[in-house]
């Protein structure tokens, strides 16, 4: 099941994002000033009656910028990934899409290739000092 997020999320998300990302972790400040922008919604992934994944999009006039995206360690490599991007890519359909991915992050990358999301630049340091992200846009599909 896939839900809009709530401040009651806040504690779950934190602990999938802790646990998915070694660099650059959200702050619970961060996530919490997600919820009061009118353009931000955040997701969570219910499987078996567990939050295992959350997701952060900002859906602007014709874009969506996938803000960020994680599953839980102990859930990955079962396809809940490609579960929930499915739906929320087909729930906003019409829209281009964008998003940044560490380059080193192959698995997200072959994620978003699948989905027919295109390298479309490198942002230099945007990690951090040589740690550089790759651009990538999907087109607008009806």
């Amino acid at each position: 099941m896939i839900r809009v997020a709530t401040l009651d999320d806040i504690e779950t998300i934190r602990r999938i994002c802790d646990a998915s990302f070694d660099l650059n972790r959200w702050s619970n400040t961060s996530f919490i000033q997600e919820f009061s922008k009118d353009h931000s919604i955040i997701y969570i992934y219910e499987f078996e009656g567990q939050a295992v994944g959350y997701m952060v999009i900002w859906k602007l006039s014709l874009t969506v910028e996938l803000v960020t995206f994680a599953i839980d360690k102990e859930y990955q490599n079962r396809g809940l990934g490609k579960k929930f991007l499915t739906t929320i890519i087909k729930e906003n359909k019409g829209y281009t899409w964008f998003l940044e991915v560490n380059v080193c992050n192959d698995v997200a990358l072959n994620l978003y290739k699948y989905f027919n999301f295109k390298e479309c630049g490198i942002i230099k340091n945007y990690y951090g000092s040589n740690l550089n992200a790759v651009r990538m846009t999907r087109e607008a599909v009806s």
